[in-house]
Order: structure tokens, then C-alpha cells, then sequence
């Protein structure tokens, strides 16, 4: 497990693909990112990545809550996430698998669903209390 782990939003200093990320760093510098993109009432968690050596130290659930705080928040009720990675990890975390269409178009309209996530990519939901 990670001792510790800042999560706070990215600064100018931090590297510019982040930049309007939420970061965690530990003891060796930046360690994880995800990103939380926010339309009303509907999210879409985007850009999680820790890095190799941080890997099963509980970076990704660290990060995981505090997207999911930070959505919660800022009023969003339903959360999506497209990922060819991560699906079973998703499932364990109270996400279900959801048809695209059935996807807000604000959100079916960004890079993510416009060509950054193949098609064969899960596309998965959560409400959030």
C-alpha cells in the first residue's frame, strides 16, 4: 500500500496532457492521473493511468474515490467510463455495462467517443448516490 498519496488537481508545472487532470503523487513524484469530465448531471471518468512502479499499492483506488468525491460534489448523478483495460475493476466498483447510445449525447459527442476509445470499448455506467 501507498504511505502516501496528494491527490490535487494539475498545475501549469505539471506535464501539459494532464494539465486539467487530477494527480496523485507519492514519495517519487507523480504516480497516477484520471480525469473527471463533467456535462450537468452526467460525468465521464477519462485518462486513469498510475504508473508501473506504483502499480498494486492502492494508487487506483485512491485516485477511483477521489474522482468519484469530486463528481459527487460538483452534482453529477451518472458516471461513464469507456475503457479496454479496466472493465472487471469497474464492475467490482458498481459500474455496468451500458450501450452507447444510451450515453448522454454531450458526452457521446467528445474525443473520448469520437475516436480516442476504439469501439470495442467497454462503455459502462454508475449512479451515484
Amino acid at each position: 500500500m501507498v504511505r502516501r498519496v496528494e491527490v490535487a488537481h494539475a498545475t501549469p508545472a505539471d506535464l501539459p496532457a494532464v494539465r486539467a487532470l487530477l494527480l496523485a503523487r507519492g514519495g517519487e513524484g507523480l504516480v497516477g492521473c484520471i480525469g473527471l469530465e463533467v456535462h450537468g448531471e452526467a460525468g465521464l471518468l477519462r485518462s486513469f493511468a498510475v504508473a508501473p512502479a506504483a502499480r498494486r499499492r492502492g494508487v487506483g483506488a485512491v485516485l477511483n474515490e477521489a474522482a468519484l468525491a469530486l463528481a459527487r460534489s460538483l452534482g453529477v448523478r451518472d458516471l461513464y467510463i469507456l475503457t479496454t483495460t479496466v472493465r472487471e475493476r469497474a464492475l467490482r466498483d458498481g459500474f455496468v455495462d451500458l450501450p452507447r447510445a444510451e450515453v448522454p449525447e454531450a458526452i457521446r459527442e467528445g474525443s473520448q467517443f469520437r475516436g480516442l476509445c476504439p469501439a470495442t470499448a467497454a462503455c459502462m455506467r454508475m449512479r451515484l448516490p
